[in-house]
């Protein structure tokens, strides 16, 4: 059985608070590390042993990625259909199963609605509500590969 956890980065400034001009760029506040930290020391506590951790090169993104992946010294990976303007299913085939295939516990970090709207599909509901730095833990039922809706069970949430 195949482990995917699903995260939401985490807190980010506004780009007029950081001072950038493009979303994309808007970095983590100092509360979103200390949230990335903290759900790093969450997964540690429940014996969650990550193989690969891929985040959307957005800014926030990469930063919550670079945090959880060095507490398991991991090395972060990016999924380029993970940063908004493309399909769950794009997410899925192209980011995701391909990590699945080659490791049994994945983290993905994300945005909304995407990551909610897998997370939703994967367990068979709508979409789902997840706050910055927050994560579901779900366990996949089926070989990674084509996404099925229905096809995990959550293990947790941390919200």
């Amino acid at each position: 059985m195949k482990t995917l956890i699903l995260m939401r980065h985490g807190h980010a400034y506004s780009a007029i608070q950081s001072g950038v001009a493009r979303d994309e760029d808007r970095p983590l506040s100092e509360d979103g590390v200390e949230g990335a930290i903290r759900a790093a020391a969450e997964l540690k506590n429940r014996k969650i042993a990550l193989n690969a951790v891929i985040g959307s090169p957005l800014l926030r993104a990469v930063q919550t990625a670079r945090e959880i992946s060095g507490a398991f010294g991991l090395e972060p990976g990016v999924g380029q259909y993970l940063g908004g303007g493309f399909s769950v299913s794009d997410m899925w085939e192209r980011d995701i199963a391909p990590q699945l295939a080659r490791h049994d516990s994945v983290l993905v970090v994300g945005h909304l609605p995407g990551i909610g709207i897998l997370a939703g599909t994967l367990l068979g509901k709508g979409e789902l509500p997840l706050p910055a730095g927050g994560f579901y833990v779900l366990k996949l039922e089926t070989a990674p590969g084509k996404l099925e809706p229905g096809g995990a069970t959550l293990d947790f949430a941390y919200i």
